[in-house]
């Protein structure tokens, strides 16, 4: 699951939506405005024909496409979107994906993951350019819980392993970071962490 090699990292404007699940689209939509206000356009699709228009005359940035569509599968429909928006990113979904939907989704999909509850994870990690890279003609399949967990290390490897200072640019409690840190089994030098004893 990731970026493709090479690709590097993306500012997103404006996100397609595929999915014939409407309640899905609908919590998908509060949170991407919950976490990116109005800088990211989200577009949506219930079915195949609909994103095919909306890929010709919007060219969203990133397409996220649900395998299983009243009018199709997902994995058919990426090529044709991708031949309509031909810098656009893709990202194949389903609610519990295979290794066959993984390799019939091609080399040029970023990412195959089980739906979740949101996709700012994701999003923060396109934007950031994380290192999660697919295997050749082979995505493998992840979690967007893998996607956070390999952000946050980043971004902690990348602040001299401070913890308090990594807190501060995720937005997120100190010692809530610590004690997703111990839970991932990551030892931080105290005296980094700018936190005392009795709070983790």
């Amino acid at each position: 699951m990731g970026v493709v090699e090479g690709v590097g990292r993306r500012k997103l404007r404006v996100v397609l939506l595929v999915d014939d699940d409407e309640v899905c689209i609908r919590a998908w939509r509060r949170d991407i405005s919950r976490y990116f206000s109005l800088r990211i356009r989200v577009l949506d699709a219930l079915d195949g024909s609909t994103a095919l228009l909306r890929a010709k005359t919007e060219t969203p940035d990133l397409a996220i496409v649900d395998q299983h569509l009243r009018d199709g599968l997902g994995t058919d429909l990426l090529p044709r979107l991708r031949a309509c928006a031909p810098s656009m990113w893709t990202v194949l979904t389903s609610a519990d994906p295979t290794h066959d939907d993984a390799r019939r989704a091609g080399p040029a999909t970023i990412a195959v993951l089980p739906k979740p509850k949101s996709w700012s994870p994701l999003f923060h990690a396109i934007e950031a350019g994380d290192d999660l890279r697919l295997l050749p003609q082979q995505p493998a399949i992840s979690s967007v819980e893998a996607i956070v967990n390999t952000h946050i290390l980043r971004v902690l490897r990348s602040h001299g392993d401070n913890i308090a200072l990594t807190a501060e640019v995720l937005s997120v409690d100190r010692r809530g970071l610590q004690r997703k840190l111990k839970k991932l089994g990551i030892v931080v030098d105290r005296t980094k962490t700018n936190v005392d004893d009795d709070d983790s």
